[in-house]
Order: structure tokens, then sequence, then C-alpha cells
């Protein structure tokens, strides 16, 4: 057969004794790019042509038509730059753009540093941090230090003025700032003395808190570890959503709120959204935005199921009729670049 690609040759060797060499080879190549179809099998001769007909080849990309794979500089864009998710191997999620606002990461890291905070108070190991004993007072013996910096910020309760010599031409005495600590406030009594300014009382007592954190997470080294990791994994869900937002050219503040226009093509495309059941798809996202203590939480969850299941009776070939199709994009069909090959053009690719 004249004109038949090189790269075919041999491929029938098996039905030689029964057709021409190039007709093997051709009816060969053929079969295994038909057997790239999934249930090929499953198909008459006549759906397969229809199908054949609609389907769109890479006509006009001559970067990527043919064999050769991709260039280490397009791999490298693709794992670098696009490859910025938290799904496998860097997929991109729908919860690596919006997802704080479902409690994506935030939730389970939230949840799990309360409970090692909850484990160290019921050892004691926050006592100096936070105590706060009855009656409540600024100079109670045993405040802890955030009680020590909440009273001093909040009421200025070591607010300790003297009196000064009068500044000309007033005859009054001047007043000098100064804020001190009583000795015993605290189990440490490091803190105690006078400051010249409010910050100075202040970074005094969180100078000690430092040395406290650290005392606990030295002798907490796993739990100190896996609360270090809680907030940085926090923060880079907060990083990864700003940039994908660039990335995907969204602008909250440029955000329409306030129309009707999104709403109604959110409660139409429930049942899509529903179908999306994937890590992290539209299915979770809404799922954990709905209010599911009122009706209307409930009911959009309901519809998301009832989604999931018209598509599991379609799988089973179990058509419905319960919903009225509706038609919310338009029908006119955009004009995209020509991508089928005509006869000639078919020839002229298998010379090559």
């Amino acid at each position: 057969m004249p004109g038949l690609n090189d790269e075919f040759n041999g491929l029938g060797n098996e039905l030689y004794t029964a057709l021409p060499e190039a007709v093997a080879d051709a009816n060969v190549a053929v079969a295994r790019a038909l057997g790239q179809i999934k249930n090929v099998f499953d198909l008459t001769p006549g759906q397969l042509g229809q199908a054949a007909a609609t389907l769109e080849t890479s006509k006009g990309l001559n970067l990527v038509d043919g064999p050769g794979g991709l260039d280490d500089n397009v791999v490298s864009f693709y794992k670098n730059d696009l490859a910025t998710g938290s799904g496998k191997n860097g997929e991109l999620l729908l919860v690596d753009v919006i997802g704080t606002a479902a409690g994506w990461v935030h939730e389970d890291a939230l949840n799990s540093e309360a409970e090692r905070l909850s484990n160290l108070n019921e050892l004691g190991e926050l006592e100096l941090l936070q105590a706060w004993p009855e009656p409540k007072s600024y100079n109670n013996a045993g405040n802890g230090l955030y009680t020590v910096l909440w009273y001093h910020w909040v009421e200025n309760a070591y607010y300790t003025p003297q009196a000064g010599p009068p500044i000309p031409p007033s005859i009054l005495p001047s007043v000098i700032p100064k804020w001190t600590i009583p000795a015993g406030i605290t189990s440490t009594n490091s803190v105690a003395g006078i400051y010249n300014t409010k910050q100075a009382l202040s970074d005094a007592v969180v100078g000690l808190v430092e040395i406290e954190l650290q005392r606990i997470a030295n002798a907490y080294p796993l739990q100190a570890e896996q609360s270090q990791n809680a907030w940085q994994n926090m923060g880079d869900q907060i990083k990864r959503e700003k940039a994908n937002e660039a990335l995907a050219g969204i602008d909250p503040a440029q955000t329409i709120t306030g129309t009707i226009t999104p709403v109604e093509g959110l409660v139409t495309n429930l049942h899509s959204i529903g179908q999306d059941d994937s890590l992290g798809g539209s299915a979770y996202v809404l799922e954990k935005l709905a209010v599911q203590t009122d009706k209307g939480g409930q009911a959009v969850i309901a519809a998301m199921r009832e989604g999931r299941n018209v598509q599991r009776l379609a799988d089973y070939g179990i058509p419905t009729s319960l919903f009225a199709n509706s038609t919310i994009k338009t029908t006119e069909q955009a004009q995209l670049l020509e991508s089928t090959y005509t006869v000639d053009e078919a020839k002229a690719s298998l010379d090559k």
C-alpha cells in the first residue's frame, strides 16, 4: 500500500499469510488505535462512526503534534508554576483557592491545637502564663503573666506617677510617669520593679513569657513540634489562597456583591456541584459552608445528594425524568479553531 507510514511496517506479520503485508499492517494499526477507546467493544459501528465524525484532532498544533513528549521547560513550568496545590503531585484543588472559608486545614489544625493546650492545662503547665485567681485583682498573688499584661494594657493598673519639680511658668508640680509591678504578684519576682515607660513594663513581662514558653517546649518537644507545624500549615494555606486568587484573576475587593445572578447560578447548578465529590472539591466546600442547623442549609446539602443519586442512576443505565431540563447558558456555539483533518490532509500526515 503506497504511502503507508514506515512506523507501521511489520505490525500485521501474523496476518501475512491471509492478507497483503501492507493491508495487514494497516489493519493492525487501525485495531490498535481503536483499542485506545474506552468500551470500544460495547459500541456499534454506527455509534463509533457518529462519534468519530465529531472528534477533534491536533490540527494546527504543530508544537505538540506527533511523538516526542514535552520539553524540559514545559515540564518545569507545570511542576513549579502550576503544581502549587495541596493535592497529589501538587494538583490544584478548589480549597486551595477558597478553602479557609470551609475550614480546610484550619479546622483540623485548630482542633488539634486546642486538644494539646487542654492537656497541658490539665497538667498545670500553663499556670504561670494564664492564672487568674479569685477574687480577680491586678495585685493578686499568683496572677499569670498574661493576666498581668491584661491589667497593664486594658486598665493601666500599674500606673504609679510621681510628683516632680514644677516646669516654669507653671508653679504646679510636674508629673513623672512611672509603672510599678509589686513583688509577689506572679510566681516569679523577676518582673517586679519600677518602669519609666508603659512599653518597658510590657517588654519585661513578654520576656518572661518567652522564657516560660521555651521551658514548656523543651519539656514537651513532640507537642511543640506539632504546634509549630499546625500554625505553619495554616499560614501556608492562607498564602496559597492569596497566590492562587491572584493567578486566577480573583480580586476580592472588586467582587460584585448584592446581585441576584450569582445566587441563581448557584441554585441551578446544585446537582452538578454535588457530583464533584473529589477531595477538597465543590461538594466539600459547599457542604462546609451550608448551615446544617437550618432548613435552607439542609436543603442545599439535600440537593447536592440528589444530584449524586441522579448521576449514580445514570451510571447504571437508569434514566430519570423527575426534573425539568433547564438551560443556564446560551445555546450558540463559540467559533473555535478548526480541529479536524480533511481526507487529503490526513493522507499527507501519514506520509510524514
